[in-house]
């Protein structure tokens, strides 16, 4: 029988993001923006200590040969603690899309005023849908004891993508003088994406016994998927270029007819396009090169990375 009791705990827990918005928008002080992040923790402190003191750690030593399938630990409970966010980030959405009020403005003011932006409106509605989504089966998972190795790596690999990509172009671009201290409430998320993304990377990859996994040659398909790969490396070089304001014809052409956006001032679609140009153009080497190698059954990890930095466009 299936153990719901993390998913169902995480989830109604998490709803008390309502009031502690509320009671934050009502009670800080407006002329001491610089202790949003200090409440920030301070609020991720108790919430990860109240999960806990809900979901216990496992008992039971670790014995399944699958190093994937864990136990309740460290990941679970950053699960539970970003479940808690995530709806953060949906209530700020509502609130900024007009369906409530009361809840972001004081967070606009002295914390990440790019959200006022329309990536970063949407951010908030993908860290909602998409985010969430692989937090509760990633909880669920663990407490059923089920491999949630590719889970972690594409999230791992689409936190990376939004947090990099939206700091990178607010510090840089004409948000760079308006970073509050709220902005520091990133960290966590940098920093346990990288963790756990190279922690189940670097760990091997379980296949049961049962089943073969071989090939000894490329067929059509992987034929066809490398053209598709090549065309986007094309395409990310043009956007690449048209993003550094380049002379050349064809990037001028794109830039101005077909996604102006990427010049705009905020570097939201500069940031965007240069990460592709570097990140998502290496994955695409490398995706190429596996498909004509024989039995690389690191493609299936990199396979995700890939789908997951992309799956912003």
């Amino acid at each position: 029988m299936s153990n719901w009791s993390g998913v169902t705990t995480t989830c109604l827990i998490s709803l008390m993001a309502w009031p502690a918005l509320k009671l934050q928008q009502r009670f800080a002080d407006r002329t001491k923006p610089d202790m949003q992040a200090f409440g920030g923790y301070a609020l991720f402190f108790t919430f990860v200590f109240l999960l806990k003191w809900l979901l216990p750690m496992d008992a039971k030593p670790k014995t399944d040969e699958n190093v994937n399938i864990i136990g309740r630990g460290v990941l679970y409970y950053t699960c539970g603690l970003f479940s808690f966010t995530s709806v953060m980030s949906f209530i700020f959405y509502l609130d900024k899309m007009g369906f409530v009020k009361g809840y972001i403005d004081m967070y606009l003011e002295s914390g990440e005023r790019y959200f006022n932006t329309s990536t970063g409106t949407l951010l908030l509605l993908w860290d909602f849908m998409v985010h969430l989504s692989l937090y509760i089966t990633i909880i669920y998972y663990i407490d059923n004891k089920k491999d949630c190795r590719n889970l972690v790596i594409y999230w791992g690999c689409t936190m990376m993508t939004s947090v990099f990509t939206l700091l990178i172009a607010a510090m840089s671009g004409s948000y760079g003088t308006e970073m509050h201290s709220g902005s520091w409430l990133n960290i966590p998320y940098v920093t346990s994406s990288i963790y756990f993304l190279l922690k189940f990377l670097t760990q091997p990859r379980y296949f049961p016994k049962y089943k073969t996994y071989c090939k000894d040659k490329p067929n059509l398909i992987d034929v066809f998927l490398a053209l598709g790969l090549a065309v986007g490396l094309i395409f990310n070089f043009v956007r690449g270029l048209s993003s550094l304001n380049s002379p050349f014809p064809l990037a001028q052409l794109y830039a101005l007819e077909y996604e102006p956006y990427i010049l705009h001032p905020t570097n939201l679609g500069r940031a965007w396009m240069l990460f592709m140009l570097f990140c998502g153009s290496f994955l695409q080497v490398v995706l190429i090169f596996g498909l004509f190698q024989t039995n690389a059954s690191w493609m299936l990890d990199w396979s995700i990375v890939y789908t997951a930095v992309t799956c912003h466009e």
